[in-house]
């Protein structure tokens, strides 16, 4: 099991268990916030979210900011628990969709997440390339050295330039480029 799939695993378990929830979600919450701040989230922006995973709250964090967020996952049990967390939590300005976010229609949003979990992150990125408006904004979290399961951030084909250095478990920066900036 690669960590991808652990993280989804212990995502769906600890969905359902309350104390566990407000843990991780404590662990992002500054990091989210100053993603948001990178990519200057407004109420008037249209967001999508790739690889939400069962415990979405880096989304929940990003709906406090904006009047709609869409979060993608190509994992029907992430999706499903997702969607029921959201309910409990009655947060309703948050669409969960079970989708691949290589073959995805990214023309309807000005700002994007990829975090480091939406894999395989050249094709996401080259859907997003052909597909999202030019000036959209793509927020891309780059992981550790130390992990060394996550695509590189040399390896992505974008010019990054601007970023912000974060205190992660498993990232220490985001960057930020617009949909211009990937090459196809």
């Amino acid at each position: 099991m690669g960590l991808s799939q652990f993280t989804q695993w212990c995502e769906c378990k600890i969905s359902s268990i309350a104390p566990a929830r407000a843990l991780y979600s404590f662990l992002y919450k500054k990091a989210v916030m100053e993603e948001i701040e990178l990519a200057e989230v407004s109420e008037s922006d249209n967001v999508l979210f790739i690889g939400g995973g069962a415990v979405p709250y880096t989304s929940i964090y990003i709906a406090e900011k904006c009047n709609k967020i869409t979060v993608i996952d190509c994992n029907k049990c992430c999706v499903s628990k997702a969607q029921s967390l959201l309910k409990k939590l009655k947060v309703g300005n948050i669409e969960v969709k079970n989708v691949d976010g290589q073959d995805y229609d990214f023309s309807p949003y000005n700002v994007i997440f990829v975090p480091l979990q939406a894999e395989p992150k050249k094709e996401i990125l080259k859907s997003i390339a052909l597909t999202a408006d030019r000036e959209a904004k793509i927020l891309i979290r780059a992981p550790k050295a130390s992990c060394k399961c996550y695509t590189p951030i040399e390896n992505i084909p974008a010019k990054l330039e601007k970023f912000k250095k974060l205190k992660q478990i498993t990232f220490d920066k985001t960057f930020l480029c617009r949909a211009k900036d990937i090459k196809a």
